[in-house]
């Protein structure tokens, strides 16, 4: 049973928004509530509540059934990493008619492990609108076929991985085969 949760979480927590995601709506089967930025919260005594932040964060809390707001307040806090290759703005470009994706590390992976397997894409796009704040669903590809063919020794030192980034770290497009 605890296996499977694990094994569930690693495969829906494909990039942050995913866990988030994912994330909530294990805190919501658990009874916790959804408060909204744009709605009035009416807290109650015993309640369990949880926040969305823009889908980059979530804020779970519980309000004691003998809260008493002259009281103390306590409150437990932790915080993840998400190491990744981020795509950068206008990433596409092609080098000797290979498409390829120009992306800068984030959160420090130990690269030798990523470069060996066809890499996938996910995130959240972003689209012009009114609203600054409007949700995106998040996006995953699973299975692009991008990987960089370069950075696939798994020997190499962490240290040795330094200024390789943003060259030979840049991932070609699996497009398919065009004649």
């Amino acid at each position: 049973m605890r296996e499977q949760f694990l094994i569930d979480v690693l495969q829906a927590g494909v990039s942050p928004f995913h866990c988030v995601e994912h994330s909530q709506q294990i805190l919501e089967d658990a009874g916790f509530e959804e408060i909204r930025y744009d709605q009035i919260w009416n807290l109650q005594a015993g309640g369990r509540y949880v926040l969305n932040h823009h889908g980059t964060t979530l804020y779970a809390f519980t309000v004691g059934q003998d809260f008493d707001a002259k009281g103390m307040l306590r409150m437990a806090a932790a915080h993840t990493d998400y190491p990744c290759l981020r795509i950068k703005p206008n990433a596409d470009f092609t080098t000797n008619a290979y498409a390829q994706i120009n992306v800068e590390v984030y959160g420090g992976p130990i690269l030798n492990t990523w470069f060996d397997r066809p890499l996938g894409v996910a995130g959240r796009v972003v689209v012009r609108s009114e609203d600054v704040f409007a949700a995106h669903d998040p996006l995953s590809f699973r299975q692009t076929g991008s990987y960089d063919p370069e950075s696939c020794n798994p020997y190499e030192p962490r240290g040795k991985q330094g200024g390789r980034d943003q060259q030979s770290g840049r991932p070609y497009a699996d497009c398919g085969y065009v004649a």
